[in-house]
């Protein structure tokens, strides 16, 4: 008995000397989480954070860091706001902010505004640029409206005028302001302020109703509810337009400059492509995903821009012309340089580089109709893989091919680099049948000359230019470039005029080059001699589409 006590003391002892055992779901940390508040104020948007914990700093998505630092003023006077994070001013943790977003005052290259105004009275918010990065998590988005106001975030979800919290998704588009701004159509929603043209809002409901048409027809698939459509014109910024698609099927359009006032031949064409560009995307952008978009855009962006020119008015020119122009602004480009690779991110590329990939996938399918063989190859993407990439799009346009060469048509883009490439192009598309010819202009010859004297004399972070005029090149270079200063006048190299025989004149450099010796630039005044120890590439050839030669059966 005494033993027994003694060891039932004993394990009670070695009990209480362990270290406790700690339950940590109840201790550890809770997970940030943060709800925004949202009104609009005077033109602008304040947006309220509130927090479930106290932080020492809140971070924002790094995509619209540009805009953000232009449009984004902390409101709360204890926090800052610095390479898109909120900090406290001092060492004090904060579990509340709020910022006033100011309109976008200009268009960043394939990044979304974060503020619009439409009309003098309408606001347009990208909610994914609210909110923070993704170790924080958003329970949700509320809009505080006034009683005048509506709420609308697609045309599924719209919200009548009574004022009151609404909560909104965080993935889109949403509009906030006036009910007569809204008009709920049969076919789809119209959002314009009572001042944009008139013309810019009936051509664009239009067109958007026609192509919503034209491709549930061409993909076998219709979308499940009515598309938002979104236009804003301000006269008072430089001329310009642009436009994209957000969740909600919805199309958000933005003309900027006087020029869209009165319709023209041009601005009414240009309307109805775009239109049919991001009527695309409620197809590859939201019926269906690309999980690659980022890496590579000219499968999202080249398919739209290839939909638009196939099932375009007649009034935009032959799908031929459309091409010729899209195959030159690439390779112009790319250059020497593979779409694979960072160029193919940038600018213009993903779209005229994407839209020829397009197209020489549609006329390399066993379709003879344009478009048809394009179609089909995106109506069996769409329905077997709604997460899908390019790899996807490529292995099933290879299904499709009629012949051998469509890996080696694409590969010139996609992969291979050096400009002797393009020529390759031009001998396989012939074999396709496609009347294509190449050829290289004066231009491009003078142009490749005196941009590789450039760089080869002056520092690359300087600013490297000419202009031409009157038959005389001028160089715009920085003061710094002593081998070829700015405002010096060139009419020769090498003793061959580069107006009259750009020609000789690319021969003698490519000559001089090789051999790393001097190159004499002539000017009405004074001569000057530049070195040159790389060789001198050939410029891109120009290209000239015909139509194609479909042999009939029989």
């Amino acid at each position: 008995m005494i033993r027994r006590r003694w060891k039932q003391l004993l394990w009670l002892i070695l009990v209480l000397q362990q270290p406790p055992v700690v339950n940590s779901q109840i201790v550890a940390p809770q997970g940030l989480r943060y709800e925004i508040h949202l009104r609009s104020d005077d033109g602008t948007v304040i947006a309220e954070y509130r927090l479930n914990h106290a932080v020492q700093e809140f971070s924002f998505d790094t995509v619209a860091r540009t805009i953000r630092s232009k449009t984004m003023r902390l409101v709360s006077g204890d926090v800052a706001l610095r390479e898109s994070t909120v900090r406290p001013v001092g060492t004090r943790q904060f579990d509340r902010f709020s910022v006033r977003i100011l309109p976008d005052a200009e268009e960043v290259d394939r990044v979304y505004p974060v503020v619009q105004r439409i009309g003098r009275e309408g606001l347009l918010i990208y909610m994914p640029h609210l909110l923070g990065t993704s170790d924080a998590q958003v329970s949700r988005v509320v809009v505080n409206r006034m009683s005048s106001q509506v709420v609308v975030w697609g045309a599924m979800q719209d919200s009548h005028a009574n004022g009151g919290q609404v909560s909104v998704p965080s993935d889109r588009y949403v509009f906030v302001g006036p009910q007569r701004y809204v008009d709920a159509r049969h076919y789809s929603t119209v959002i314009s302020a009572p001042d944009t043209p008139a013309w810019l809002t009936s051509l664009a409901s239009r067109s958007l109703e026609r192509q919503v048409q034209n491709y549930s027809q061409a993909l076998g698939m219709s979308l499940p509810g009515k598309p938002l459509l979104i236009l804003s014109h301000d006269p008072k910024l430089p001329p310009r337009w642009r436009g994209d698609t957000t969740p909600g099927f919805t199309v958000a359009l933005r003309f900027h400059g006087d020029e869209w006032v009165e319709p023209t031949a041009k601005s009414q064409a240009l309307l109805t492509r775009s239109i049919a560009h991001e009527a695309f995307h409620f197809w590859n952008g939201e019926m269906a995903q690309s999980n690659d978009s980022e890496s590579q855009p000219w499968l999202h962006e080249g398919s739209a821009e290839y939909a638009a020119i196939v099932t375009g008015n007649p009034e935009e020119g032959p799908v031929e012309a459309n091409v010729q122009a899209a195959l030159n602004e690439c390779s112009a480009v790319l250059q020497a340089q593979a779409l694979a690779g960072g160029i193919g991110r940038r600018g213009r590329a993903p779209y005229a580089c994407g839209l020829v990939i397009s197209w020489i996938a549609d006329i390399a399918s066993t379709s003879r109709d344009r478009g048809m063989g394009f179609f089909a190859i995106w109506q069996e993407l769409l329905k077997t893989r709604p997460q899908y990439s390019a790899s996807d799009f490529l292995q099933i346009a290879r299904r499709h091919q009629k012949s051998a060469d469509l890996d080696k048509l694409l590969s010139v883009i996609l992969e291979r680099e050096g400009v002797s490439r393009w020529f390759a192009l031009s001998e396989q598309l012939q074999k396709l049948g496609i009347q294509v010819q190449t050829s290289t202009t004066d231009e491009s010859l003078r142009s490749q000359l005196l941009q590789h004297l450039l760089k080869q004399n002056c520092e690359s972070s300087q600013r490297l230019g000419f202009f031409t005029r009157n038959a005389l090149v001028e160089l715009d270079n920085e003061p710094v470039c002593k081998a070829l200063p700015a405002k010096h006048l060139v009419k020769s190299v090498e003793g061959h005029d580069l107006f009259d025989d750009p020609e000789g004149a690319f021969d003698a450099v490519v000559s001089r080059c090789a051999k790393h010796e001097y190159i004499v630039l002539s000017g009405p005044q004074t001569s000057l001699r530049a070195t040159c120890n790389e060789n001198l590439p050939r410029p891109s050839p120009v290209f000239s589409i015909g139509a194609r030669k479909v042999k009939e059966p029989g």
